[in-house]
């Protein structure tokens, strides 16, 4: 059972048949406030605990590990959401998502730098700040290895490494053919995130160490899926 129809929604579509609950509607963007969307989460989220008996996965959030943003409405949320599934659903699993790569998620950093770009539209990157991307394909991956694999509980989903968000820029600047017009300001913060189990699931996977090939390869196959299918040499 699927819940859900965005992007991560049709990744998990394998599953839409089996009597494992795939609940791929909650709250995705980091910068939500509004009560009611977050109201939205919770009541369906009860509605399928207290209707359902399969396993329950749920997509958290590894922003949960980044202190500067500890009291925001969505990180308080998330921590919410976790906690209402543990104590009334021994069989979940929660999956907490880095940064989603896809163009259906228009709130996501790539998206925010790539519109920047076509647009040639000035804007600030912190050079001392860092993130960690995924992409949906991966976290298909690394999902149905844990689902199939290992016991219930936690997980973070994300690359062995994070990237500096000015090194991923220059690496779209390069694979467009453009220069850009962001202006370097020597501020930010980068936080680690914990991946237990995980990391052997990635090595099983065959995802390479080369943290360069994995993120120019992981923004290329963004590019590739817009539609955009040539590159700067």
């Amino acid at each position: 059972m699927i819940i859900g129809n965005g992007l991560l929604a049709k990744k998990f579509i394998e599953y839409s048949d089996s009597n494992i609950v795939i609940f791929a509607s909650g709250v995705s963007n980091s910068l939500e406030t509004r009560d009611s969307e977050f109201l939205r989460e919770k009541t369906l989220l009860l509605k399928i605990i207290n209707e359902t008996q399969g396993d329950i996965v749920y997509f958290g959030s590894c922003s949960i590990f980044d202190e500067s943003i500890a009291e925001t409405p969505y990180v308080k949320h998330k921590l919410e959401m976790e906690l209402l599934i543990r104590k009334n659903r021994k069989n979940h699993y929660i999956l907490r998502l880095a940064q989603v790569v896809g163009k259906a998620e228009n709130n996501t950093l790539i998206n925010f730098l790539y519109n920047k770009l076509i647009n040639n539209e000035q804007f600030d990157i912190w050079t001392s700040a860092s993130r960690n991307l995924i992409s949906t394909d991966l976290i298909l991956k690394i999902s149905r290895g844990i689902i199939t694999g290992h016991e219930y509980g936690s997980y973070n989903l994300a690359y062995f490494e994070s990237e500096g968000i000015t090194e991923i820029y220059q690496v779209m600047c390069t694979l467009l053919g453009v220069n850009g017009c962001a202006n370097y300001l020597d501020k930010g913060h980068s936080y680690n995130i914990p991946l237990g189990q995980v990391e052997v699931i990635l090595e099983q996977l065959a995802v390479t160490r080369d943290k360069n090939r994995y993120y120019s390869d992981l923004i290329e196959e963004f590019f590739e899926k817009l539609g955009l299918g040539i590159y700067a040499n």
